[in-house]
């Protein structure tokens, strides 16, 4: 099977090494010394990987890389230099200047001599996870880091000039709108290029949830996070996403939520291609970092990156159409019909249609102004309160939809 595209490709790296992990947590990562695998041995793992899906992936352009995690930002400069190298051996290919390169990191995780050298190394985006900057919330989420901490390294962020995002987690346990306020203060003095804002989501019986604020005052919290925000210049251009100018937009999340084709690499990464024939197909690795490193010693592609991985699926027409929905309303652009006809034809357009009707006759959706001649909907501010509720109607089941052919 060949790409569908010649589209450039996102390359996301999990990286799943932390000082100490947040009670909130729920992805693939481990506190130092808790497993014995260290950190050569995971970057080795992953540059055979590279190396072995490289080989069917030749002469890719990218678009973006994002190193998550995890805590990537405790991996040394030698072991980023080995990933890069890794990479333009299996052909693919970048520019510095043009492709964007993000990696996460912790406050205090980083010195001023590490930042100069990451930036040599080609990285031009950071993403900080300061999450709140009250000392107390800190400690109920088991966070490693200060908040004089977090100052300290927004500082040495805005000191160079890099363009940065910061992570704002709301509707934490004993927290007061007072308290989000004052975050939000805190964010307005430092003004990061970007904001990532984040309800607080848990599984039903997680322990964090005792003490968390009402459903109305978390609404209360979603409203005021946008309205500060907004008042002081910053674009929402997804849910939870602002920028101070679309130049500081994420590229890579633009990636997810434009339907392009991504790679994941390294523990639990999952991934997304377009292929001919197809709606798409996903995949993903292990989530167990014994499974993950048989796994890629084990692991001899024949015909595709998604040949032989631990979890493969080729999507059917409904997913796929649930899918473009979903995402496609997550972002302040909207849903185009044009694009919807244009990847499942009118007829599916047609059933589309339908349910975005009833959203808009319930005011959850809105229409954005017609440009160059295509109608776009998006979600109002009350869908955007309801986007549970909107993405619930949204979703498509296998009969729902007629039987088209590519």
């Amino acid at each position: 099977m060949q790409q569908q595209t010649n589209e450039p490709i996102s390359l996301y790296f999990h990286i799943p090494f932390c000082l100490q992990r947040c009670y909130y947590c729920d992805f693939a990562t481990y506190q130092e010394g808790e497993i014995p695998l260290t950190h050569e041995r995971y970057v080795q793992a992953i540059v055979t990987e590279i190396s072995r899906c490289g080989e069917l992936t030749r002469g890719g352009t990218v678009a973006t890389i994002y190193f998550g995690g995890g805590t990537p930002s405790l991996l040394k400069i030698d072991q980023f230099m080995m990933i890069f190298a890794a990479l333009k051996e299996a052909g693919y290919c970048w520019q510095p200047s043009v492709t964007e390169i993000t990696l996460e990191i912790n406050p205090a995780t980083i010195k001023k001599e590490d930042l100069r050298e990451l930036m040599s190394l080609g990285f031009n985006r950071f993403s900080v996870g300061a999450q709140t900057f009250n000392p107390q919330l800190l400690s109920h989420l088991n966070r490693k880091h200060s908040v004089e901490d977090t100052r300290h390294t927004l500082a040495l962020l805005a000191e160079h000039g890099v363009n940065y995002s910061l992570d704002l987690l709301y509707a934490l346990p004993h927290q007061t709108l007072r308290d989000l306020e004052q975050d939000l203060e805190e964010i307005q003095c430092f003004r990061p290029p970007h904001v990532s804002a984040y309800c607080l989501t848990l599984k039903q019986n997680h322990f964090l949830n005792r003490n968390r604020p009402s459903e109305e005052v978390e609404l209360a919290m979603m409203r005021l996070v946008e309205e500060c925000l907004h008042g002081c210049g910053y674009q929402a251009y997804e849910i939870s996403n602002f920028s101070i100018h679309p130049q500081y937009q994420s590229q890579h999340n633009l990636a997810y939520w434009n339907d392009r084709s991504y790679l994941g690499f390294g523990l639990s990464s999952h991934s997304y291609l377009k292929w001919e024939g197809s709606y798409g197909v996903r995949f993903a690795n292990p989530s167990s970092w014994k499974e993950y490193l048989d796994w890629v010693e084990g692991w001899h592609p024949q015909r595709s990156p998604a040949e032989g991985r631990f979890f493969c699926e080729y999507l059917d027409l409904h997913e796929s159409v649930t899918d473009f929905c979903h995402i496609s309303l997550r972002k302040r652009e909207g849903l185009s019909l044009a694009e919807c006809t244009n990847k499942f034809g009118p007829v599916v357009t047609e059933q589309v249609r339908h349910r975005l009707e009833i959203c808009r006759q319930r005011r959850w959706l809105e229409l954005v102004e017609p440009t160059l001649g295509d109608n776009r909907l998006r979600l109002s501010r009350v869908g955007r309160e309801l986007s549970n509720q909107v993405f619930l109607l949204l979703t498509f089941s296998k009969g729902d939809l007629p039987l088209t052919f590519l």
